[in-house]
């Protein structure tokens, strides 16, 4: 074996039981898990990619539910109960649910995990399906994308680069995102080129006057919603 990789997932191994033996675990009172998704993600996707290493010495099972707990802020972890009256947060969009699709992946139960990621694929189109009332987060009838209670691009455009992620990562299989969620996806994403040109000016800058909020931005996820099948019929050359 390669001494360079063996020593790697030596460091690994120390790492993460060092993580567990110093409180990160299922139940901790450790950290504010406001927000702990942006500082967590590095840690939801090493555990997919060692999950047979960390299987091999017991450490799967209380990291899988070291990282079900720090994720609680955002999303019940099985539950996944989405009420479109209640909004859908761009928040858990960018910084968990892709971690939320990993930590079902690193299970080691194939019923089981096939079972969450069904009901993942259910919840995250019903996520993007829906056109949300009033101010509350998500999708609205128009394209526009609402989070702290206005069309807030500082937010959204990095909610729709992980959106496009999963949707082409799920893509033609059992779990695909829904035809109806793809279409809503991709209103959204028109809408977003409209109103940039390709910055989104600072009336719509919020609390990011000097972010990246530039419709070039998504270039990725345009590519993503094509694969889908869901193409969206503008020329960002031309803009």
């Amino acid at each position: 074996s390669d001494p360079a990789a063996g020593r790697l997932r030596e460091i690994y191994m120390l790492m993460n039981g060092h993580l567990l033996d110093q409180g990160w675990q299922d139940g901790s009172a450790l950290f504010s898990t406001h927000h702990y998704g942006y500082a967590s993600r590095g840690w939801y996707i090493s555990t997919f990619l060692m999950a047979d290493e960390l299987g091999t010495v017991g450490m799967l099972d209380p990291t899988v539910r070291a990282l079900i707990w720090f994720m609680r802020e955002k999303v019940d972890f099985a539950a996944m109960e989405f009420e479109r009256t209640k909004g859908a947060d761009l928040d858990y969009i960018n910084t968990i649910a892709k971690s939320h699709l990993l930590t079902m992946l690193a299970m080691p139960d194939g019923a089981v995990r096939a079972a969450l990621v069904k009901q993942f694929s259910d919840y995250f189109s019903d996520l993007l399906a829906a056109n949300t009332p009033g101010t509350v987060g998500g999708i609205k009838v128009d394209g526009t994308a609402f989070h702290h209670g206005g069309n807030y691009p500082g937010y959204s455009f990095p909610a729709y680069i992980s959106a496009g992620f999963l949707c082409r990562a799920l893509h033609d299989t059992q779990f695909a995102i829904r035809p109806d969620a793809l279409e809503n996806f991709r209103k959204a994403l028109t809408a977003a080129a409209v109103y940039s040109s390709p910055e989104t000016g600072m009336a719509l800058c919020g609390r990011h006057p000097f972010g990246e909020s530039s419709v070039e931005s998504l270039r990725s996820v345009f590519q993503d919603l094509e694969i889908c099948g869901y193409p969206v019929e503008l020329d960002l050359n031309q803009m």
